[in-house]
């Protein structure tokens, strides 16, 4: 699991955040398969979101570049940010990618470390 936020400020709460869980097949493998992975973005639309798209992108894979950059833009595709929450719009619409694969790699190597 992980949980990755972006802020303005120390005392401000989070202008984007993502949150990723992975459960893979076999953690000692070379490279373990997700089985299972379930990926949300807060303020990155008027409610928090699931991106199924994401992963279902991350679902039966071993996590790779490919892999999280098709995750990344499953959730691109679903983001609208809106401008009334802090920080700009256009900035957080921008980063929802870059959250996004932190969030399933951090999952992906704790899912792996156990």
């Amino acid at each position: 699991m992980a949980f990755h936020s972006l802020k303005a400020t120390q005392l401000s709460g989070p202008t984007l955040s993502a949150a990723s869980a992975v459960r893979v097949d076999d953690p000692g493998a070379a490279s373990p398969t997700i089985e299972e992975a379930r990926v949300a973005l807060g303020n990155a639309a008027e409610v928090p979101l699931r991106i199924e798209a994401a992963e279902d992108a991350v679902r039966g894979e071993s996590l790779s570049d490919a892999v999280l950059e098709d995750a990344a833009t499953a959730a691109l595709d679903v983001a609208d940010p809106v401008h009334e929450l802090p920080g700009d719009a256009d900035y957080r619409q921008s980063q929802v990618g870059v959250y996004t694969r932190q969030a399933l790699r951090t999952a992906y190597d704790r899912a792996i470390d156990g």
